[in-house]
């Protein structure tokens, strides 16, 4: 089981959603029927994570709650659980859900490996003064620094940082940022759903300093990779990015 969890993780990781999704359901479903449960909450997190990504946050969301049913006895997995609480900070705060996501985050354990990279998320939506600004900017560089060793973490702690100096409206630094993510997710070629993303925020940026070839570039590969791999949230955003560029080059 704990291979055929693995291979669907790899198959998420490539794109093929459908097929992931297959593979863990069938997961969840054999482990219940022999009372494997800790196995089973290990499928059941997977499929969340999986259903985040394709903006089923409702699924993964009961996929979450599943896994709380079950007695501390038959889940003794702390990792598990504390993972299980960092995906639901993770879709409240994609859901805009800010007081729900700062209310969770204060059940994380000080000790939780995530708690910077979400504490991180947080004040991405939620900069609004300089001194919170350059909390932000000294947390970024601590974790840029903690995570050199990850590609797929900095491209996202890049991604976070770039956000921030969009809201600020500071789009050289906010591109710069962005650009480094694009490069680091390209190269490693795991991520497509991170990728397309980025991709499209980064033309949004794009057209702002009127680099529309560039934008309209990424925003065909974002949308090409969004259909494949069936992220209809990301691809809405894409196609919203697609119609602001036309009438940008049209006027």
């Amino acid at each position: 089981m704990d291979l055929a969890i693995g291979y669907g993780i790899c198959q998420r990781h490539l794109g093929q959603w459908a097929q992931a999704h297959s593979i863990f359901t069938a997961v969840v479903q054999f482990t219940g029927m022999f009372g494997l449960f800790s196995t089973q909450a290990d499928a059941l997190l997977e499929l969340a994570v999986l259903l985040h990504h394709q903006g089923d946050y409702v699924g993964a969301i009961v996929a979450l709650n599943r896994i709380d049913t079950y007695p501390d006895p038959a889940i003794a997995n702390l990792e598990l659980r504390n993972k299980v609480l960092a995906k639901r900070i993770e879709i409240a705060l994609e859901r805009n859900n800010l007081a729900d996501a700062k209310s969770l985050f204060t059940l994380l354990p000080n000790k939780e490996v995530r708690r910077l990279m979400l504490q991180l998320e947080i004040y991405a939506k939620d900069v609004t003064t300089q001194t919170d600004m350059l909390f932000f900017a000294s947390l970024g560089k601590k974790l840029l620094s903690d995570y050199s060793f990850s590609p797929s973490l900095k491209a996202r702690i890049h991604i976070l940082i770039g956000r921030v100096y969009q809201s600020t409206l500071d789009v050289k630094s906010a591109i710069k940022h962005l650009g480094i993510a694009h490069s680091l997710l390209t190269d490693i070629d795991n991520d497509p759903f991170g990728l397309a993303r980025t991709q499209s925020n980064l033309a949004a940026l794009l057209m702002d300093s009127n680099q529309f070839i560039d934008a309209q570039e990424l925003l065909k590969s974002a949308a090409n990779i969004q259909r494949k791999i069936g992220d209809p949230v990301g691809l809405a955003a894409t196609q919203h990015n697609e119609r602001v560029l036309v009438r940008k080059i049209v006027n």
